[in-house]
């Protein structure tokens, strides 16, 4: 199988650690779009306003707060005062791999396998 080189294009014929590298490195981020659980928690003020005056009296900013996190069973386990999730899109930064011919190694790559890969180093 033919592998383009993840930095400069250049085609590599059946990728291996013979020739090419297998990398993590600073520009193998992308921004991908990613789900956002957003619970409403009821805050200890807002508890005690609640107590003091009517609902209809308060914005929810006054009684509540909102948690951001990226699983549903997390924004449920924030607090036992969650009282309501929702979801939003959100643009996230996601570290990803690639492939890349020899001569566009960098010092700077985490080499997973290949060619720079330095024997019985981890990294």
């Amino acid at each position: 199988m033919i592998v383009p080189c993840f930095r400069c294009g250049k085609r590599i014929e059946g990728a291996d650690s013979s020739n090419a590298d297998y990398i993590v490195a600073s520009d193998t981020v992308v921004n991908e779009e990613a789900d956002i659980f957003v619970a409403t928690v009821v805050t200890d003020k807002g508890k005690e306003l609640l107590k003091q005056r009517s609902i209809d009296s308060l914005a929810v900013e006054d009684i509540a707060e909102e948690v951001e996190t990226y699983s549903i069973e997390e924004a449920r386990n924030i607090s036992p005062n969650v009282g309501h999730i929702t979801v939003k899109k959100k643009v996230m930064p996601v570290q990803k791999t690639g492939i890349i011919c020899p001569e566009c190694y960098r010092e700077t790559d985490f080499v997973i396998w290949g060619v720079h890969k330095k024997t019985g180093v981890i990294g």
